[in-house]
């Protein structure tokens, strides 16, 4: 498999569905998938990512993808916070396109996050988060990468992102002299210094 960081060079203005091969289809959709993840995005600003990247793309173009790719990107889509349909009454293909439609992103229910969170664990969303847990401050960083930089900030929670470690400005990052604020869900700051 191509190295993905090759590949935002090979599809500057996007993908175009008609001219491309289903091996090059079915490595756009895991380019893109990757580069969700890779630059955290999430909530309607992916929701808006995924639009503009799958502009042309139908049921059928996702039917005759990749099954595992496909799957995948459901995943990461509502793990980040788009609503994607899923149940036993559609299939990835039809629920993938049925978002490329709407016209604002649907707003998840109380019972959609409650069964995302027993089926695939956690959330990497700030809209999500606050649904559930209202009292705690925001995430920094959990309206998406906006820098362009990629980044990665630690395995997913069940519930939440939280702890959340922060590196004060001003503090070279290295392991021997390293101080972290850590935000609780107590909202209290503990300060703990790495020598």
């Amino acid at each position: 498999m191509a190295d993905m960081t090759e590949l935002e060079s090979r599809w500057p203005r996007g993908f175009d569905v008609e001219k491309e091969d289903i091996e090059a289809r079915n490595l756009y959709i895991k380019f893109k998938n990757w580069q969700y993840q890779t630059y955290e995005m999430q909530d309607d600003t992916l929701w808006e990512q995924y639009k503009e990247d799958f502009t042309g793309f139908t049921a059928e173009h996702f039917k005759d993808s990749n099954t595992f790719a496909t799957r995948s990107l459901r995943i990461t889509l509502r793990t980040r916070g788009v609503w994607v349909k899923i149940g036993r009454r559609t299939t990835v293909p039809d629920s993938l396109f049925e978002t490329l439609q709407e016209k604002q992103p649907m707003k998840w229910s109380q019972l959609d996050i409650d069964e995302h969170i027993q089926t695939h664990g956690g959330f990497r969303s700030g809209k999500i988060n606050h649904i559930l847990h209202p009292t705690l401050p925001p995430i920094s960083g959990s309206s998406g990468n906006s820098s362009g930089n990629p980044g990665n900030t630690g395995p997913l929670d069940p519930t939440l992102t939280t702890p959340q470690f922060e590196i004060l400005p001003g503090i070279l990052q290295t392991w021997q002299n390293c101080i972290l604020t850590i935000k609780s869900t107590a909202v209290k700051r503990t300060t703990l210094t790495f020598t």
